[in-house]
């Protein structure tokens, strides 16, 4: 896209159906810069200014949201208001969040003006694939240092989900012997522990 822009390309219908069937080509960028780019001050090249312009016009004539943009609202949304923000909370008993360690700062902030002691969040920081689209695992592994294990009454807390039913005890033990050597907070971000 850039290269194409470089190159003194217009941001025809073509290129604007093409954002659009793409799922978002924008969601592939970090969300810091996708926010960034949505600011016009901030865009200093012409034609990737007329791009967005026209992209975020698209999605309104069309009443079209894209995956931020659901994100920002919500959180503005829970942020602006709050009777919203009481009301939505009041539907949840519980809050579950699989693969927390995939989850975005926007995301945990949603989630934080909505919990009231009732998140439940499962995950492993050494499965983190999703950085590339603003997976921020070291806010999990930070809940999962400062919380202190469940002791049956007291939140918030951890329980470490070690036990492995799928897998002969020889393989997970040769496994957690070589990530217990390997794993450090400089390569892997964590030291690799019994609940690990």
């Amino acid at each position: 896209l850039l290269l194409w822009l470089e190159e003194g390309g217009e941001p025809t219908e073509h290129v604007l159906h093409e954002l659009l069937e793409a799922q978002g080509v924008l969601s592939a960028l970090p969300v810091e810069v996708r926010f960034f780019l949505r600011s016009r001050e901030a865009v200093r090249h012409p034609a990737l200014a007329r791009l967005l312009e026209r992209y975020t016009a698209r999605k309104r004539e069309e009443q079209l949201m894209d995956f931020d943009d659901m994100l920002l609202f919500a959180y503005t949304a829970l942020e602006r208001s709050p009777l919203l923000r009481e009301r939505a909370a009041g539907r949840y008993d519980y809050i579950l969040v699989d693969e927390a360690q995939d989850t975005s700062r926007l995301q945990h902030s949603i989630l934080h003006r909505l919990e009231r002691e009732n998140l439940f969040m499962v995950g492993d920081v050494k499965q983190s694939i999703y950085r590339f689209r603003q997976a921020r695992p070291e806010i999990f592994l930070g809940k999962k240092t400062a919380f202190v294990p469940y002791d049956g009454k007291n939140f918030p807390a951890k329980i470490a989900l070690s036990a492995n039913f799928r897998t002969r005890r020889e393989t997970t033990g040769l496994i957690n012997d070589f990530f217990a050597a390997a794993m450090c907070p400089a390569i892997g971000e964590m030291l690799y522990g019994e609940e690990d």
